[in-house]
């Protein structure tokens, strides 16, 4: 989506579509767009599922700084 908007810079990413998350995080291509923060929902989301999504993300150089509620906070390592 953020390619055919044209995005590449994302000061902060909210990603919140009732248990696809780790779906829809696989879709994003870290090389083509610059996101600075993230936070991600895993409230319909399994153990195996969650521990994915904190994979994928620092594998993709953004640290886990915490939760909220249901929603994982992760910041760039160049931030």
């Amino acid at each position: 989506m953020m390619k055919a908007l044209g995005v590449s810079k994302v000061d902060l990413f909210n990603l919140d579509v009732e248990g696809n998350e780790l779906p829809i995080l696989k879709t994003i291509d870290f090389n083509l767009v610059q996101i600075n923060a993230m936070t991600i929902e895993h409230y319909n989301n399994n153990e195996n599922d969650r521990r994915e999504i904190k994979r994928i993300m620092q594998e993709n150089g953004f640290k886990f700084l915490g939760q909220n509620g249901f929603d994982f906070m992760f910041i760039h390592s160049r931030v």
